[in-house]
Formats: structure tokens, C-alpha cells, sequence
């Protein structure tokens, strides 16, 4: 029976340790998956911030470094001001241009007067980063091509500091009225009040013409509507006081 007894203990003993050294082997495993996972997790960090420079450390790097298109487009990403100090070749560099003003729009101040006079140019400019419109010269906003695709991508934001004549633009404002915040009347209060009263007066015109003839009116002029007189009574509605009818011709 003792014998019996011991060998029971024995396989007893023998199925414990089993049974902890297969739970220490799941919780090893965890654990080397665990280490796996914060490694991956270390490496891409200190991958994303290998790049990171400022004007200062750029400069201190190799000459074959900053000569290498590759690795100065990684640093672009990360840093579009990095732009000033590059090589004149690399400046002329189309793709690097691009990736410096997507990753900061100011950048498009250190390309130059001519660079940025040129519309398809510019244009690129936008496709890459739309915060780049309000820091064009007027001239350039003010292009058909440039201004239309400001109406679809930035809506009211379009009119920013424009003259007068594309207030009374009839196609141009009812697209800013019908886009994505043409209904925000805080944001046309902002633009208007830098633009003028006469910039203000246009937009409740066409506001109230639109509502009057609808899409037909796109093929109106402007000037028209100041002689149509059930439209001057629909706006006489929505303006404050009469001093407002001086503009009526």
C-alpha cells in the first residue's frame, strides 16, 4: 500500500509541476509577444521622429545627406520650413517644393514672386495644401480657375479680402451661398464688414434675387437687378433701414 501510495504522490507531484511549467511556458510566450508588440510600437516612433529636424540640426547633418532627394523629402514631411536651407538644386525640385508646402503653406513665400505669379503653379500649390489661397496676391486668387476652385474647396472662406467686383459677381456668390457654410451668417458678417457696405449690399441683393428667380438669374447681370423693382421691394425687406437704397441706381 505504501508503495502504492508513494508512486500516487509521485504522479501526483509529477502532474503539478507539469501543469505550472506549462502555465509559465503560456506566460513566457505572452511576454515575448508583449516585448514583440513595444519594440514594433518603439521602432516605428523612433522611425516617424528620425527625420524630425530643425534648420540648425539639418545643417549639421552630412552634405551626402542633405544632397539625397529621398531623405530630404522624409525631413520635408516632417518639417516644410527645412525648404530655406536646402541645396538651389533641390529648390527647383518640383516634388520637393510640393511635399514642403503641404507639410506648412507659409512655405509658399520662400518660392518667390515669379513662382507664385504663375497660375498653374499656384495652382499645384492648392491641390496640395488649400490653406495656401489667402496667402496669394489678390491677382492670383482673383484668376478664374484658381477663384471657382476656391468657391468649391473653401466656400464663403473664398471671398476673403477680394474686391468689390466679385461681390457682384452673380455666379461666383451664388456658389459661395450654396456651399458647405454659405448659410453661416457670422462667417459672411466677418468678410463683409472688411469688404465695405457696398460689398454688403450685393450680397443681400443677389441673396434675395436668387430666392426670387432661382438658378435662372445666373445668366443675369448685376446691373439688372438694381432695376427690378419687385426685387427692390424684396430687398428693401431685409435691409436694416432705407440708407441701405442709396446704393440702387
Amino acid at each position: 500500500m505504501v508503495g502504492v501510495r508513494g508512486v500516487c504522490c509521485s504522479i501526483d507531484q509529477y502532474n503539478y509541476m507539469l501543469h505550472y511549467f506549462q502555465v509559465g511556458i503560456i506566460l513566457y510566450n505572452f511576454a515575448c509577444v508583449k516585448f514583440q508588440i513595444f519594440f514594433a510600437i518603439m521602432g516605428k516612433y523612433l522611425d516617424d521622429r528620425s527625420n524630425q529636424y530643425t534648420e540648425d540640426t539639418f545643417m549639421l547633418l552630412s552634405l551626402e545627406e542633405r544632397s539625397n532627394k529621398d531623405f530630404v523629402i522624409k525631413c520635408l514631411a516632417r518639417n516644410g520650413r527645412l525648404y530655406k536651407v536646402l541645396s538651389d538644386e533641390l529648390k527647383q525640385d518640383m516634388d520637393v517644393k510640393m511635399v514642403a508646402v503641404k507639410n506648412d503653406e507659409r512655405v509658399v513665400y520662400l518660392f518667390g514672386k515669379d513662382a507664385i505669379m504663375n497660375i498653374d503653379f499656384s495652382m499645384e500649390c492648392l491641390r496640395h495644401n488649400d490653406q495656401v489661397f489667402p496667402l496669394l496676391p489678390v491677382e492670383v486668387r482673383g484668376q478664374s480657375m484658381i477663384f471657382q476652385w476656391a468657391l468649391m474647396e473653401l466656400g464663403v472662406d473664398a471671398f476673403w479680402g477680394m474686391p468689390l467686383e466679385y461681390f457682384r459677381n452673380i455666379p461666383y456668390m451664388v456658389k459661395a451661398l450654396e456651399s458647405q457654410n454659405g448659410k453661416n451668417q457670422d462667417l459672411w458678417d466677418a468678410i463683409l464688414s472688411g469688404a465695405g457696405d457696398e460689398a454688403y449690399f450685393s450680397k443681400i441683393v443677389i441673396e434675395a434675387a436668387f430666392l426670387l428667380h432661382g438658378n435662372a438669374m445666373l445668366d443675369m447681370e448685376f446691373s439688372s437687378l438694381l432695376t427690378d423693382s419687385v426685387l427692390k421691394n424684396q430687398v428693401s425687406c431685409n435691409l436694416p433701414d432705407e440708407s441701405w437704397m442709396k446704393f440702387y441706381k
